[in-house]
C-alpha cells in the first residue's frame, strides 16, 4: 500500500485534499510553532462551538411541535451532517499541522476526505431544497465565502503551483472551510424569529438571566 504522502505527491484524487494537506506541510519543511499550534487550537475552538450549536438547533426542533417543518427538517439534516464532520474529521485533519505527516492511514484519509465532500453536499442540498428566504441566501452566501477560497488553493496546486504564500492562503482556507459548519447555529439564531422563539422556550432560566442582568444594568446607570 502506498504511503498517504506518496498519494498526495501523485496527487491521488481519491485521497483527496486532506492527504494533499500532508503533501503541503512535507514540501515547507517542519511546520512552524504558530501553524503547528494555532491552527488546532483554533480546530477545536470550531468544534467546541459547533458541537454546542449543532446540538441545540436539533434540540430545539425535536423537542418543539411547531418547529417541526419542511423546512427545519433540511436544517437538522444539515446540523446532524455537521455534528458528524466536526466529530469525525476536525481532530484528525487538526493532527496534521504539529505532526510531520498523515498517522492514520490510508483507510482514515479516504474516509476523511468523503466526509469533507458529505458535509458540503449537504450545505448545498438542504440550501436548495428549503424554502427561499433571506436566512437561507445567508447561509449560500456563508458557504461560498467559507469553502471557496480552500478549493481555489486546491484548484491551483492541482495545476502544479507551489509557494510559501499558497501554503499560508490553504491554511487560512482551511480554518474558513471548516469553521462553516459552526457558524450555520449563528444564523439560524440570529435570522429565524421562530428559532429564537424556541431557543427562549427551551432555555427560559438563560433567558431570564439575561434579563434581570440588563435590567440590573438599566438600574444601575440611572
Amino acid at each position: 500500500m502506498k504511503m498517504i504522502a506518496d498519494s498526495a505527491a501523485n496527487h491521488d484524487p481519491d485521497c483527496g485534499s486532506v492527504c494533499n494537506e500532508s503533501s503541503a506541510l512535507e514540501g515547507q519543511g517542519p511546520p512552524v510553532l504558530v501553524d503547528a499550534w494555532l491552527v488546532p487550537t483554533f480546530f477545536s475552538l470550531i468544534m467546541l462551538v459547533g458541537l454546542v450549536g449543532n446540538s441545540l438547533v436539533i434540540h430545539v426542533v425535536t423537542k418543539h411541535q411547531q418547529m417541526k417543518t419542511v423546512t427545519n427538517f433540511y436544517i437538522v439534516n444539515l446540523a446532524t451532517t455537521d455534528i458528524l464532520f466536526l466529530v469525525c474529521c476536525v481532530p484528525f485533519t487538526a493532527t496534521l499541522y504539529p505532526l510531520p505527516s498523515w498517522i492514520f492511514g490510508e483507510f482514515m484519509c479516504r474516509l476523511v476526505n468523503y466526509l469533507q465532500q458529505l458535509q458540503a453536499q449537504a450545505e448545498r442540498a438542504a440550501a436548495v431544497r428549503a424554502r427561499v428566504s433571506r436566512m437561507v441566501v445567508v447561509m449560500v452566501v456563508l458557504f461560498l465565502i467559507c469553502w471557496g477560497p480552500i478549493q481555489v488553493c486546491i484548484l491551483l496546486q492541482a495545476f502544479g503551483l507551489r509557494s510559501y504564500i499558497l501554503y499560508k492562503l490553504k491554511i487560512w482556507g482551511h480554518c474558513m472551510s471548516y469553521s462553516n459548519s459552526s457558524v450555520n447555529p449563528l444564523v439560524y439564531a440570529f435570522m429565524g424569529n421562530n428559532f429564537r422563539k424556541a431557543f427562549r422556550n427551551a432555555f427560559p432560566a438563560m433567558f431570564l438571566w439575561r434579563s434581570r442582568a440588563r435590567m440590573h444594568f438599566l438600574s444601575s446607570g440611572s
